[in-house]
């Protein structure tokens, strides 16, 4: 007799059923009782692309199956685990697993934690609360960009940055730029990277301290691949955090390092769509190469 009684063959079939907390009801009865967790009430938290369901003061993340078409590995077990390790405030890692049921569905169970979507919060700051933010920030990205040891599943930065189709919607040369650009980037002095600090995947908490969370994301990559999500999302280019973080943020120098972040990172083409050219009112059509991106991104600094 199975958990899990939906059949799963491809995305459209597990986009039907993920955030269903009736079919996965059984699967996680399981899981709670396997780790001696409590069997409180099933909640459902903000729909991803994996089954997460709240649980009392636990998240339960259930990985989609192979059948679904979506690739699971260890990349956020490993990367919660490191941000514990180098004390980052994250998401406490509490059970893991995989249970093999009709498919098998690996999860993790870690902390509930409570705090309110940065995207929310920390653009009504006052100016001082705003550098403290952008502070807390940089000590977060201090502490997790350090390099890792071993041939683990986030070493996939030469896999993410050549086969990309999130420049598509740019005109051809600027797409050869971008994969030119890429395909230069050595492996060497990669950094274990969160890949994706944006308002949405930092909490705020009561005392205002950020929280880390969503790690599906992070690999090995070079530091400035954090870039992006940072100026892009999580900051908006807001000059009191960027000076905080950054420091000199309107030199021709970090403007380069921005311009190559983007073209670097595995959803630089939607960030470049959504920050730069929505915000200065500029068609995708004419941002045509580096150069030009880079002019664009200038007149967001300044």
């Amino acid at each position: 007799m199975y958990l899990f009684h939906k059949t799963i063959d491809g995305w459209d079939s597990w986009g039907q059923v993920f955030q269903s907390i009736n079919v996965f009801r059984g699967v996680a009865r399981e899981i709670q009782r396997r780790h001696n967790l409590p069997a409180e009430e099933i909640t459902n938290l903000t729909p991803g692309t994996n089954a997460v369901f709240r649980t009392g003061d636990t998240v339960m993340k259930i990985y989609a199956p192979a059948e679904s078409g979506i690739t699971s590995d260890d990349t956020e077990l490993i990367a919660l685990l490191h941000a514990q390790a180098v004390g980052v405030a994250a998401p406490r890692v509490i059970a893991h697993g995989e249970i093999a049921d009709k498919y098998v569905f690996p999860y993790i169970v870690m902390e509930y934690i409570p705090g309110e979507e940065a995207r929310h919060v920390i653009h009504s700051y006052s100016p001082e609360q705003k550098t403290i933010f952008a502070r807390h920030m940089r000590e977060i990205t201090a502490k997790l960009n350090v390099p890792l040891q071993g041939d683990t599943a986030l070493n996939k930065v030469r896999d993410n940055i050549i086969d990309n189709s999130r420049w598509k919607i740019f005109p051809p040369e600027m797409r050869r730029g971008a994969v030119k650009y890429k395909s230069g980037v050595s492996s060497s002095g990669c950094v274990f990277v969160h890949g994706d600090l944006t308002g949405d995947n930092i909490l705020v908490c009561g005392d205002g301290t950020p929280i880390a969370i969503d790690f599906g994301d992070s690999q090995m990559a070079p530091p400035d691949y954090e870039l992006m999500p940072i100026c892009f999302d999580l900051f908006r280019m807001d000059p009191i955090m960027m000076e905080a973080y950054f420091g000199n943020y309107r030199s021709d120098a970090f403007t380069r390092r921005l311009t190559g972040a983007a073209l670097l990172h595995d959803y630089g083409g939607n960030g470049v769509e959504d920050c730069i050219c929505r915000r200065l009112d500029v068609p995708i059509s004419s941002v045509t190469s580096a150069d030009e991106l880079f002019r664009l991104i200038k007149l967001l600094l300044v």
